[in-house]
């Protein structure tokens, strides 16, 4: 269970100093770019707030400065609050500086795309600060979403049971193939046509990287245990994660899983697992059976694909995959594989 914190509405949030001072060692220890790809975004559920006898969630997500990491960042917070149950409410952003520059001066460049997109998800803009911290090489960003628990109680994996049922909502290797569509067009042109690869690189456009509208299907359904998005993990990657923390195995079904045709193609001629890559906007939802029959009529009614693709499986039975028939272990991926072709 999270631990349990107060808080101050007139006060910024912020991580506190032996959290970032700890992050600037990782940075400086790990060399010139401080041990973080760039644009990558860590956050997770901090604690459960009371304020006015209301429960809230916190969350956190540290970027660099690089095109889209605030978009990034604010999505994977409202993303990731609205798996563990919480209604995105409010954001703050702070720019954490090396010592040597002056925070009265700079300005986060990130700050408009933030401000945006927490417009376009209803999320209240509560501004940004600027502060230096010993230790850090680079600029970073960290930002911070509150939400109120929406949820009876928070949505853990820990929850997750022998005979729960997984479902997977929309596709997965849309937003993937668009990215490898972009970085290698020409390419791509020259192995197919130019107008394929413009389609591919449309992919990520019809693909909505929320998943609150999902996340609030599965709400106070009797019989859901756990949510989780693909927003910065594969499929193949979340399902490991959340089953080490059950301490139980599962199997699912490939036939049951939606990949975009478009996207299938890409991922063979680059040789990429779609089951590895990340997928914004899908959401798995684990649970009873009963509870995940009824996630999937209201989902159903909201007009979100999703499909039941598998199940969890007692401790020791194994992590399968079902491909035309035949079962085969599932491994977990060693890293995202876009890495390798965008780099």
């Amino acid at each position: 269970m999270p631990s349990s914190r107060k808080y101050r509405e007139d006060s910024v949030p912020a991580a506190t100093l032996r959290e970032l001072q700890a992050l600037a060692r990782a940075w400086r220890a790990a060399g010139s770019r401080g041990g973080l790809a760039a644009g990558a975004a860590h956050h997770a559920a901090d604690g459960i707030l009371t304020l006015a006898e209301q429960r809230l969630l916190i969350s956190t997500a540290f970027t660099a400065l690089v095109d889209f990491a605030g978009i990034y960042s604010v999505q994977a917070l409202a993303n990731a609050l609205a798996c563990h149950g919480g209604e995105p409410q409010s954001l703050w952003a702070t720019l954490l500086l090396p010592a040597d520059q002056n925070p009265a001066a700079e300005q986060n460049p990130l700050g408009q795309e933030i401000s945006s997109l927490a417009r376009k998800l209803n999320v209240s803009w509560r501004g940004e600060q600027s502060r230096c911290l010993p230790g850090m090489r680079e600029p970073l960003v960290a930002c911070q979403m509150l939400a109120l628990l929406a949820a009876q109680q928070p949505c853990l994996p820990q929850s997750i049971q022998a005979g729960d049922h997984l479902i997977l909502t929309k596709d997965l290797a849309g937003a993937a193939a668009a990215l490898m569509a972009n970085a290698k067009e020409e390419e791509l042109s020259e192995a197919f046509d130019l107008k394929f690869a413009r389609r591919c690189q449309q992919l990520a456009a019809a693909t909505q990287a929320s998943v609150l509208a999902e996340a609030r299907c599965a709400w106070n359904v009797n019989g859901i245990h756990a949510l989780r998005d693909l927003f910065q993990a594969g499929l193949a990657g979340v399902l490991h994660d959340m089953m080490d923390y059950a301490t139980l195995d599962f199997e699912i079904n490939l036939a049951e899983i939606e990949i975009l045709p478009e996207a299938k193609l890409l991922c063979d001629y680059f040789g990429v697992d779609p089951l590895a890559v990340f997928a914004p906007g899908a959401l798995v939802i684990v649970g009873e059976p009963g509870g995940c029959e009824a996630v999937l009529g209201k989902l159903r009614l909201a007009n979100i694909p999703a499909k039941r693709i598998g199940q969890v499986l007692k401790a020791g039975e194994g992590r399968w995959l079902v491909e035309g028939g035949e079962r085969v272990k599932l491994p977990r991926p060693a890293r995202d594989p876009l890495v390798a072709i965008l780099s």
